[in-house]
């Protein structure tokens, strides 16, 4: 939305844009997913959180000028983080289940996660368009005679008439222009103020990470597992692939 909204960009230049931070949430995916054996849940999942939070606090004050590189980092900088938290907190939401219901579980958890990405996006966007709308009106409110735009109104309305135009058409095309810039400021507005809301909820959830058990019981597993036939350790072993590719 910014990308093609606000700077101008087309859909497959916009893409191309974000292109970058598949490659790099991917690669920090596979070294988190590395790490989670060695270090533990916490020790993974609280960097990549401050990682995030670092991203989001810096977009905070994103603008409609900054450059496509300095964007482009910013986004990298976030799926770094996005993708060192990922599958260490799939690991830790399934280490414990047991092996012979670890396809319900893993359904289960990634029915959770898609509802409730659906749920943030949508609650962003209703945050976005409500704030869009406040951000306006304190604007349009900031507009006076001697204000700089509306000295712009003015100046844009005698040269139009200075051209030709009615007073009333110059007018109107003055005030449209004006109504524009508005509308792009307060956009910018309201994505800073959801990006605002995203760094807070990024450290609540470093707090609550605190509270994720990074405890595994690995020799209760390999004993059921030795228990279990051949039929329930093939399913098993199938749950443990979809919960990878889920990821």
């Amino acid at each position: 939305m910014y990308l093609q909204s606000l700077r101008g960009l087309s859909a497959f230049d916009s893409g191309l844009v974000l292109l970058p931070q598949a490659f790099a949430s991917m690669v920090t995916m596979v070294i988190g997913g590395r790490l989670v054996d060695k270090i533990g849940v916490r020790a993974v999942v609280i960097p990549g959180l401050i990682i995030m939070a670092i991203a989001m606090w810096l977009y905070s004050s994103l603008d409609a000028y900054i450059p496509i590189g300095q964007f482009q980092w910013l986004l990298i900088l976030r799926s770094c983080g996005i993708g060192l938290c990922m599958q260490p907190l799939m690991v830790s939401a399934l280490v414990n289940i047991e092996p012979r219901r670890l396809a319900q579980a893993s359904s289960t958890n990634t029915t959770l996660r898609f509802v409730c990405s659906s749920l943030a996006v949508a609650i962003m966007a209703t945050l976005v368009q409500t704030q869009n709308k406040v951000h306006y009106a304190h604007l349009a409110e900031r507009v006076t005679a001697i204000s700089p735009l509306g000295q712009m109104i003015m100046g844009i309305q005698a040269m139009l008439m200075a051209k030709g135009a009615s007073a009333t058409a110059a007018y109107g095309y003055a005030l449209q222009t004006v109504s524009g810039l508005l509308h792009r400021q307060s956009y910018i507005l309201a994505m800073q103020d959801a990006f605002r809301l995203s760094f807070v909820l990024s450290v609540v959830a470093i707090v609550a990470t605190f509270f994720v058990s990074g405890a595994k019981k690995k020799a209760a597993q390999a004993t059921e597992t030795e228990n279990m036939s051949a039929e329930e350790r093939a399913e098993a072993e199938k749950a443990r692939e979809e919960a990878a590719l889920a990821v």
